[in-house]
């Protein structure tokens, strides 16, 4: 258990049941009303750790960048052919600019697996709340999430990957679909 002193108001788990971290940001120590709240993160958190879900989120995040990757060289190859065949030699500036295109097109040809890879972190949250009701209570585990959901925070503040936190208000459709946690 790790106590990082950012005055964000959130918690994360990483790593798995027998070699996993807990960190429990200084401002949601602040910000948290009662001992039964804190026991419902922790809960929550210990719950990630016990399920693996760093783990299998890792494995989902490093799948989905193999198959980015692989169209992006795919993509790159074939652009290349197709300036080699007119005749056209690129500079090595030009060649980056194209592999950054392909880069950007392969991501949004795979913003699908994207979409399910969030729906999955959602669902595993719903598992995670529910695991930190049963330890502390419904009520506690609710109040603690309202705390995390009410506090201001900036993203950009904190060197974190935003999928291990809960952050922002998710507004439209396309927000729900992209959130990593629910609402």
């Amino acid at each position: 258990l790790y106590i990082h002193p950012e005055p964000a108001v959130n918690a994360f788990a990483i790593g798995r049941r027998s070699s996993g971290h807990i960190v429990l940001f200084d401002g949601l120590l602040t910000e948290l009303d009662n001992i039964d709240e804190l026991n419902a993160i922790v809960g929550h958190e210990l719950a990630h750790l016990y399920n693996r879900d760093s783990v299998l989120m890792a494995t989902l995040t490093g799948i989905k960048e193999m198959i980015i990757r692989f169209w992006t060289v795919v993509g790159f190859a074939i652009r290349r052919l197709i300036y080699q065949r007119r005749g056209v030699v690129l500079t090595l500036d030009q060649e980056r600019e194209v592999k950054k295109r392909m880069r950007r097109w392969s991501e949004f040809v795979c913003s699908p697996i994207g979409l399910c890879e969030n729906s999955i972190s959602r669902h595993r949250e719903y598992i995670a709340d529910d695991e930190g009701a049963r330890i502390a209570g419904p009520d506690a585990m609710i109040s603690a999430l309202e705390t995390i959901d009410d506090s201001d925070q900036e993203i950009q503040k904190l060197d974190i990957s935003q999928s291990l936190c809960t952050y922002g208000k998710n507004r439209g459709t396309l927000s729900r679909l992209r959130s990593t946690h629910p609402p």
